[in-house]
């Protein structure tokens, strides 16, 4: 198991991860991430023996990358707190960490909106928007990684949102399709998503925009204090 020192500092608590390897309680930590295959019934089952819980659904998706008709710009820095605003209640109700009772969601909020602003300050990531006229009204952030070996990595789409007045216009389809663009033009080949299995409006607009699913798997958590 890994110990995750800025997930332990930031949620106040002893924090460890694993994948793919079943942990049955770890002196070491409070509580233990665990990311199993969804296939691998023995190991969730032996682990909900144990005390594990299951939080989330993690679904990975990915595509070739190619020309794509997606209406976005980059972001300034004028855009960043209002965009910051939106990541702080995007994800809430979606993801294992609203999902875990220990976790209180106001420090989930700003986990997202602080992840939200790493990206926009990260030179390997590049951040596209759309507005609605009235404002933000959503989106993207894609990590690419520079040099030589670019063409051998995935890009990823690391966080995608749509505030909530905006949604059902279609616009987190057009974000998907903005960041395949963006990473065709970056000499990228393909391009990965991950997300949560009752994340329904994203899965629909990643699969509208040509993503198929690569892998899934479960999340558990286990607290031993």
């Amino acid at each position: 198991m890994k110990i995750q020192e800025w997930d332990s500092e930031f949620f106040g608590a002893r924090i460890g991860r694993a994948e793919h390897e079943p942990i049955i309680g770890d002196e070491r930590v409070d509580c233990a991430w665990l990311l199993i295959p969804a296939t691998d019934y023995e190991a969730i089952h032996t682990e909900e023996e144990f005390g594990a819980e299951f939080m989330d659904f993690r679904v990975e998706y990915a595509r070739e990358t190619g020309p794509e008709v997606g209406i976005a710009r980059p972001i300034t820095d004028h855009d960043v707190d209002d965009l910051a605003a939106i990541a702080r209640t995007a994800f809430r109700g979606l993801t294992r960490f609203y999902a875990d009772r220990r976790l209180p969601d106001e420090r989930c909020d700003d986990l997202y909106e602080g992840w939200f602003r790493e990206n926009a300050a990260d030179p390997n990531v590049e951040v596209l928007m759309v507005g609605d006229g009235g404002g933000p009204a959503g989106f993207v952030t894609v990590k690419m990684v520079p040099g030589p070996e670019a063409s051998d990595v995935p890009a990823s789409i690391v966080l995608i949102a749509v505030a909530e007045h905006a949604r059902g216009r279609g616009l987190g389809e057009n974000l998907t399709r903005a960041a395949v663009n963006l990473a065709h033009h970056a000499g990228f080949p393909r391009i990965s998503v991950v997300t949560q299995g009752c994340n329904i409006p994203s899965q629909r607009a990643f699969q509208a925009a040509g993503f198929r699913i690569e892998s899934s798997s479960v999340w558990l958590h286990n607290w031993y204090a």
